[in-house]
């Protein structure tokens, strides 16, 4: 495969990873909770076997675009639900919950009592608090801005907030959730919780729009590049078969 041809194929790659970002992104609009998913497009040179930059076969420098995703932790806007089972954090910390005996952490704001009595997201995942798993009885509970449960005048815990000295390095798993990854945890951080709230979603529906028609319409371009490409190769190899 000759240089050019190489060098628009990666950048297609490029635009088909940056299409189903944004589409993930444009499905997820109403989604409690989301982060923008964001793909960025890093070029490395690619390195021959001896160490040497690569060249091409026409002497030039070539190299490769590698797309790389990471997530926009910005918060999203506060909807004011009135409902005494959801919550909103106000701040960069996260929830912490756990499944299947791994932990997690999260924006989502739905919670419930599951079928043991103990406080959950409506998606299954426990809610962890300072004093151990949130055993309720019914769901008039109240929760204070630092987090604080009570029920009928007891006091029952207190949710677990998690801060990081850099969110970005959490690993997204799918369904709202991020693991620690590469992230520490900081002792520092302010976050308020919001009860009778949820976070919506950070996506501009009208940014991905306009956006996801750009990438596709640069990802047309670059396939009809690819073709004509092709078929002047075709034209070529057929004339120097008449000789």
């Amino acid at each position: 495969m000759t240089d050019i041809m190489a060098i628009v194929n990666q950048t297609m790659n490029a635009d088909s990873e940056r299409l189903r970002s944004l589409s993930q992104n444009l499905a997820n609009v109403n989604t409690e909770g989301y982060k923008r998913e964001v793909v960025t497009q890093r070029f490395d040179r690619l390195v021959s076997q001896d160490g040497i930059a690569g060249k091409g076969s026409n002497g030039l420098r070539v190299g490769s675009l590698n797309p790389s995703v990471t997530y926009d932790l910005s918060q999203g806007a506060l909807k004011q639900t009135g409902q005494s089972m959801d919550i909103a954090l106000n701040g960069t910390g996260f929830l912490q919950v756990t499944k299947d005996g791994n932990t997690y952490f999260t924006r989502k704001g739905h919670l419930a009592i599951n079928a043991q009595g103990v406080l959950s997201l409506t998606s299954g995942e426990q809610v962890s608090a300072s004093s151990g798993e949130l055993r309720l009885d019914g769901t008039d509970i109240n929760i204070d801005a630092k987090g604080q449960l009570s029920q009928g005048g007891s006091n029952l815990g207190q949710l677990d907030v998690v801060h990081f000295e850099d969110a970005r390095q959490l690993h997204y798993i799918g369904s709202g959730l991020f693991d620690i990854g590469s992230a520490s945890v900081s002792s520092e951080g302010n976050t308020g919780v919001q009860q009778g709230f949820v976070e919506t979603s950070n996506v501009d529906s009208l940014a991905e729009m306009t956006a996801l028609i750009e990438a596709t319409r640069h990802f047309e371009a670059s396939s009809q590049v690819l073709k004509g490409y092709d078929s002047m190769l075709d034209s070529a190899i057929n004339t120097l078969a008449d000789f």
